[in-house]
């Protein structure tokens, strides 16, 4: 069971989400070329690591269209990435400092945004929905 601010949060994205899809649709977009360099959302925290950041970019042929530079607590953290994956056209968010996700962990609501890749691991968009049906099975 997700705890209400978890719920709230998955409500404004899904609504988000679909007027997205929409806007794209609507301009033509499709999909993805898989030439060109992915456009990517960056959360870093105030202690990361400029050389596993720039790995990541490198590794996974990743466009910074914005940067966000927060400590925040990680209920907030989520919106946020969400809020500029959303905002930027972003197909990717990159949150370094992570590493593998725990089930109750509220970054899972940003795979229902874009594609979600941390320190060591890359789970693509909507895999929370695969993660939660795995739990309830």
């Amino acid at each position: 069971m997700d705890s209400p601010n978890v719920a709230t949060l998955k409500a404004i994205t899904v609504s988000r989400i679909y007027l997205l899809h929409r806007r794209l649709i609507t301009r033509g977009y499709t999909m993805i070329d898989p030439d060109k360099p992915r456009r990517a959302v960056a959360l870093l925290h105030s202690e990361h690591d400029p050389a596993a950041y720039e790995e990541l970019m490198r590794r996974h042929r990743l466009n910074v269209a914005y940067t966000v530079h927060t400590d925040a607590p990680a209920v907030l953290a989520a919106l946020i990435a969400v809020q500029h994956a959303l905002e930027h056209l972003a197909d990717v968010v990159v949150i370094p400092h992570l590493g593998v996700l725990e089930a109750s962990t509220p970054w899972w609501v940003v795979t229902e945004a874009a594609d979600l890749i941390t320190g060591t691991q890359e789970y693509p968009l909507w895999s929370a929905v695969t993660a939660q049906t795995r739990r309830r099975q």
